[in-house]
């Protein structure tokens, strides 16, 4: 996918003499994908003092080509019910499904 990509980009623009002394092409990857998209970036900003002019995502878009990012949010929800096991339900209390 994604990072092989941009890999292969990097490379093709190196091949064709696009980048120069002028520029730099940082490939980053992340971990765990939604649980940590943006923290990579927000570690080469606030750690490395990295400033990109511009960055480009791999997230998949169907073929189409969009500016801009909505971001991510993490949000944390208590629940309580009882646990059993999956063999006998009726023996718990499944929080999750009285949020629904």
């Amino acid at each position: 996918g994604g990072i092989v990509s941009a890999v292969y980009g990097a490379k093709i623009m190196k091949d064709l003499g696009l980048l120069n002394d002028k520029y730099r092409v940082l490939v980053v990857g992340t971990v765990q994908e939604e649980d940590c998209d943006g923290l990579c970036w927000e570690y080469m900003i606030k750690e490395r003092n990295i400033r990109p002019e511009f960055v480009v995502s791999t997230e998949p878009t169907d073929g189409g080509i969009y500016r801009g990012q909505r971001g991510r949010m993490e949000i944390r929800v208590d629940v309580q019910g009882v646990s059993c096991h999956g063999s006998a339900p009726e023996r718990g209390d499944n929080a999750i499904y009285k949020m629904a």
